[in-house]
C-alpha cells in the first residue's frame, strides 16, 4: 500500500522536473543572461562572465549579454578581450551603435587610426548627432594631426574637443585630447 502512494509522487516528481527542463535554449539562454546582470549590479563580475559566456552556448547571437560581457571585460581592463567581443557583436549586428563606437575608441586608444576611422565612420552614419561619435572622431582627427605635426588640425580637433566636453565632460578621451593640447 504505501508503495502505492509513493510510486505516483515520484511519478509526478519526475514529470514536473522533466517540464521545467522543457525550456527552449531561448528561455535558458535568457535565464542565465538575467543571471549575469543580476551578479553584474550586485559587483561579482566574474560570476557575471560565467553566465554570459553559458548564454553564448545556447544563443551566440544574443545581442545584450554580448554587449554585456564586452562592457565588464572593458571595464576591468582586458582590452584585447572587449575588442574581440565588440567585434563579434558588430559582426553579427552592424547597425549596433554602441558596439561601433566602443571600438572605435579602442582602436583611437591604441593608436590604429585606420580601424578607429572604420568604425566612427560607421556610428557616425548610424547616428551623426551621438556626442560619443562625435567624441571619438575629435579624437582621432586629434590623434592623427598629432603625428603629422599638423599644429592648425590639431587646434581644430582641440576645440572641437573643448566644446564636446562642454556639452558632457565625462569622455575621458576627450579630456586626454585637451591636456595634451595644453601641454
Amino acid at each position: 500500500m504505501a508503495l502505492r502512494g509513493i510510486l505516483p509522487a515520484t511519478i509526478l516528481a519526475i514529470a514536473l522536473s522533466t517540464l521545467t527542463a522543457c525550456d527552449s535554449a531561448e528561455q535558458r539562454a535568457e535565464k542565465y543572461y538575467q543571471s549575469g546582470v543580476a551578479y553584474l549590479q550586485a559587483g561579482d563580475v566574474d560570476r557575471a562572465l560565467v553566465e554570459f559566456r553559458n548564454v553564448f552556448k545556447l544563443n551566440g547571437r544574443h545581442k545584450e549579454a554580448r554587449l554585456a560581457y564586452a562592457k565588464a571585460e572593458r571595464d576591468r581592463g582586458n582590452l584585447r578581450e572587449a575588442y574581440s567581443q565588440y567585434l563579434r557583436l558588430i559582426e553579427q549586428y552592424p547597425d549596433n551603435l554602441d558596439g561601433q563606437i566602443a571600438l572605435a575608441q579602442l582602436a583611437a586608444q591604441g593608436g590604429n587610426w585606420p580601424e578607429a576611422e572604420q568604425h566612427v565612420g560607421a556610428a557616425l552614419a548610424l547616428a551623426p548627432d551621438d556626442p560619443g561619435a562625435k567624441a571619438v572622431r575629435a579624437v582621432i582627427d586629434y590623434g592623427k594631426a598629432s603625428e603629422k605635426s599638423d599644429t592648425a588640425a590639431m587646434a581644430a580637433a582641440a576645440a572641437e574637443a573643448r566644446k564636446l566636453i562642454d556639452e558632457d565632460g565625462t569622455d575621458i578621451l576627450l579630456r586626454r585630447v585637451v591636456i595634451d593640447d595644453l601641454l
